[in-house]
């Protein structure tokens, strides 16, 4: 059952409580063993109902947060970088669609996992890197490229890279870059 039936539940027993709080105080009186049993009963219902009350206000307040990377696909590209590891798993927490791929496999990872962002680790050879740029471009054009990079000045020698972030980079900073790639209105 869920949040909204069980309140709608416990609000027709909180009901049904006092209809019998009221009946035996007409029949038997205030200062009665029956009222008194009819009176735990009501307050048993009512602490039930307030708490299925309070659960459903924080579904309601969890429901409107979205997760900062909702429906957003997110591939990670990486050798045996631990920083990759690193944004693959706070991207999952963060609400991102994210799986990694080893370069030699991103050609078949392209193809099942179709990604809105590619992310590309400083870990391989520079001419792994221009290989797996070419191939995202080819197979993947509308897919956003973000690359860490050890170099200071990197937009001259990465071409068709959407954003390079230079080391040191937080992974926080990282999904934030990726998030304003793919802003959520292109998630359509």
């Amino acid at each position: 059952m869920g949040t909204r039936e069980t309140f709608d539940a416990s609000s027709g027993s909180l009901t049904e409580a006092f209809d019998a709080l009221c009946a035996v105080l007409r029949t038997q009186g205030r200062n009665s063993l029956e009222f008194a049993r009819a009176r735990v009963r009501y307050e048993v219902a009512h602490l039930f109902w307030r708490s299925h009350q309070l659960q459903l206000r924080a579904d309601a307040e969890s429901s409107r947060f979205k997760s900062p990377g909702a429906g957003r696909q997110l591939l990670v590209v990486h050798e045996r970088e631990p920083v990759a590891e690193s944004v693959l798993q706070l991207a999952k927490l963060q609400g991102f669609d994210a799986a990694s791929s080893r370069c030699s496999d991103l050609a078949d990872s392209l193809s099942a996992l179709r990604p809105q962002l590619v992310f590309l680790d400083d870990e391989p050879h520079r001419a792994s890197k221009i290989e797996a740029i070419d191939l995202c471009r080819r197979q993947a054009r509308r897919c956003r490229i973000v690359l860490l990079s050890a170099v200071r000045s990197p937009m001259h020698s990465w071409p068709g890279v959407d954003a390079v972030m230079t080391r040191p980079a937080s992974v926080q900073a990282i999904l934030e870059r990726c998030c304003e790639l793919v802003p959520m209105a292109g998630l359509a």
